[in-house]
């Protein structure tokens, strides 16, 4: 019985960029449609895309992402019972003369310009360690995200429509549904991650978005802590100790 995918869109990206997505969903024989959607705010488009129906799988894709020809496979194969966050193993592609390439497949790539993706090292890290277990919500760094709801009784908590610009949404998101109960684990789907320059404008997007992910927790230390640990003033086994201390307290 072949699944029926509903891509979402915002307002600024196009159908090039989703293209290596639709090619392996016609590779793999599955039924889709694509929504291009006003919205310019990604946020108010991924809840748009989380109300329309009754969808057991949510992907939250950044268009600077690939997925492998594999991946629906992985995903269709897990056995999830209750509300959970899913983050797939992470490569990354690093030759940045084809930066948003599109028109690339993953078979068409150089796979000595393949390795695994930084960031994943240390948030695989983080999932692997029960020590960590209080900040595993780091390890949703966009990219690509998997929300799995198996019950029509789900409740999730939307994403933030008021964070503009670039980042944080999506950690936010990520934090408080963690918080309340949603489960988070790591999958053996993987994904590419096209290695890129970050620009000046998203920069202060972040920044921004940072310290209103702060206000809105103002009594609770993570959401400092993330901050410096984004920029690298903070280490994930420093954080854990303060944390500590600050539960001893």
């Amino acid at each position: 019985m072949p699944f029926f995918i509903l891509i979402v869109l915002d307002k600024r990206t196009t159908i090039k960029n989703v293209a290596s997505t639709v090619a392996i969903l016609k590779d793999n024989q599955i039924s889709y449609k694509i929504i291009h959607t006003r919205f310019v705010n990604i946020s108010h488009a991924r809840n748009w895309g989380l109300n329309y129906g009754n969808a057991k799988y949510h992907l939250f894709l950044d268009d600077d992402i690939m997925l492998s020809p594999d991946f629906f496979d992985e995903l269709f194969k897990l056995k999830i019972y209750s509300t959970t966050l899913c983050i797939p193993q992470f490569l990354e592609y690093i030759d940045a003369n084809e930066l948003y390439d599109k028109t690339k497949t993953w078979e068409t790539l150089d796979k000595e310009l393949i390795r695994v993706d930084p960031y994943y090292k240390n948030v695989s890290e983080v999932l692997d360690n029960k020590a960590y277990n209080s900040i595993k919500w780091v390890a949703c760094i966009g990219r690509c995200i998997i929300l799995v709801t198996p019950n029509a009784d789900k409740t999730i908590s939307m994403f933030d429509e008021d964070f503009r610009g670039w980042g944080v949404e999506d950690i936010e998101f990520a934090y408080r549904n963690y918080k309340q109960g949603v489960k988070l684990i790591k999958i053996p789907a993987s994904c590419l991650h096209l290695c890129h320059r970050i620009a000046v404008s998203h920069i202060a997007d972040l920044s921004k978005n940072l310290l209103r992910f702060e206000e809105k927790y103002s009594d609770e230390f993570d959401p400092i802590a993330y901050r410096l640990f984004t920029f690298g003033k903070l280490s994930l086994s420093s954080w854990i100790k303060i944390n500590q201390i600050l539960k001893e307290q």
